[in-house]
This record gives structure tokens, sequence and C-alpha cells, in this order.
């Protein structure tokens, strides 16, 4: 380039090459922009399902919860789809077991918790060792009835003892057990079944009145009674123990019996 063009053409290049400079820089801004942009709109929708997907979780872990610590089936009725639940929280329950109900006309009970069947005491005696909390049939009484048309649920003396059913208080007795034991029970008239009626013994301080309505697992109806005399499953269990009776009979227009267990 000849020296006397320099001095002309030197503003000009100067010039073009500041505005490629500014487009250069444009077009960065721009597509600085465009990434931004592209980043927000594709995350941000993303944060709405993982935001609901937490709130689904933590729903379900809420359902899991109550659903562990709502009542715990026992056992169902033979012949009916009416289902006993756990009459205290499953920890507070050391063992279960089946036996003849007096009343020769009870219903028997399927149970529901795992069971050993109907067991030796060493049998049980060893699943106690072991830190189960076993559920058996015991021996036959002589009674008449099925080896399973009552239970006894041991807990500690003092225990709130809930309602098995959802339904209606039809009385709330003392009677003597065995004819010489002051006890307790209470009959209930289950959701359903009119004809039936599920009696709860072993008990003390009642607190329900006929006609209550109470809830399966729920409504407390007392509390759990020392016998001060030998039953049955401490026979079992090596020990004596405290437990709430629990069985089903047809509600029967001649006067109940004093003696339930």
């Amino acid at each position: 380039m000849s020296d006397n063009l320099r001095p002309v053409l030197r503003p000009r290049f100067n010039r073009l090459d500041a505005r490629f400079r500014r487009q250069r820089r444009g077009r960065y801004v721009a597509g600085c922009l465009a990434i931004a942009i592209f980043v927000f709109v594709s995350i941000g929708p993303l944060k709405t399902p993982l935001k609901n997907r937490g709130s689904a979780h933590r729903a379900a872990a809420q359902a899991l919860a109550q659903s562990q610590t709502g009542p715990v089936p026992l056992a169902t009725v033979s012949g009916m789809a009416l289902t006993l639940v756990l009459p205290a929280a499953k920890k507070d329950i050391t063992s279960i077991g089946y036996h003849q109900a007096y009343n020769v006309r009870a219903l028997s009970l399927i149970a529901k918790t795992a069971s050993i069947g109907q067991a030796t005491t060493q049998a049980v005696a060893a699943a106690v060792r072991s830190g189960d909390k076993p559920a058996f049939v015991m021996t036959a009484r002589g009674r008449g009835s099925a080896l399973d048309s009552a239970v006894d649920i041991v807990l500690k003396a003092g225990t709130v003892v809930k309602s098995p059913v959802t339904g209606q208080v039809l009385e709330v007795v003392p009677y003597l057990l065995y004819g010489r034991i002051n006890d307790v029970r209470v009959e209930i008239i289950a959701d359903g079944y009119p004809a039936f009626k599920v009696a709860v013994v072993h008990i003390d301080k009642p607190t329900v009145t006929a006609g209550q309505k109470v809830e399966a697992g729920v409504t407390p109806l007392a509390t759990v009674r020392p016998l001060g005399i030998s039953s049955q499953i401490d026979q079992y269990l090596g020990e004596a123990v405290t437990h709430v009776h629990i069985q089903v009979n047809p509600i029967e227009t001649k006067p109940s019996a004093s003696h339930v267990d």
C-alpha cells in the first residue's frame, strides 16, 4: 500500500474493525442469552414434576406410616366376613393363644396373625425364648366347642384394651368368672352382624356404656386386669400372665351365662 494512501485508509479500517468487534460482541451476548433462555425453558418445567414427585413420596410415606400404625387384623370369624382387630398395639402383645370357649355355640376364629398351629408347651416356650410373639392353638379342654372359638391376648396388667370391632356396645356386665371371681364383660354388636355379639372379658375400669358406638382398634373399652388364678395359657408361657379374652357368640334370648372364659 502506498504511503500516501495510509493516512486516508487507516481511519476506515479502524472503523470497520470496531464495527466487527461490536458485531462479534453482539453475537456473543445474543448466544449467551439464547443459552440462558434455553436452560430456563428446559429446566423450569422440570421443577414442578420433581416437586410433585417429592410430595407424592411424602404422601405415600405418610399413608404407609398410617397403615402401619392403624388397626391390625387379629382373626376373621368363621362363616362370615367379620374381622376382629388386635385390641392393643402389636408391640404391647406378648403372645396370642386360641382355645375352646365355654359357650359351645361360640364361633371359630380364623387367625390372621402368624400361627404355629396346635402347639406344644415346648414349642411355644422355644418361640418366646427366641424373641418371637407366637400365636398358637391350645389343646382341648373338654368343653365341646371348637379349639379356636376363643382367643387370649397376653398384655401387661393395666394396658388399655380397645374395641376389636366397629359397632355398638350391647352391654357392660360385671359377672363372676367360674362363679367366684369378679370380672367384667363388654359385649359389642358389630356393624352388619346384628345376630352376634363380640364378648371382651378379663377387664377392669370400663370406659364405655351400653348403646355407645365404638370403632375397631380406636375406642378404649377398659384395662386388662389380673385374674389371680392360673389360666391355660400360663402353662404354655411358663408363668402367670394377664390377658384379655375375646370370643363371638350368637345372641340368645335366655340370660347369658356367668362363665365366659
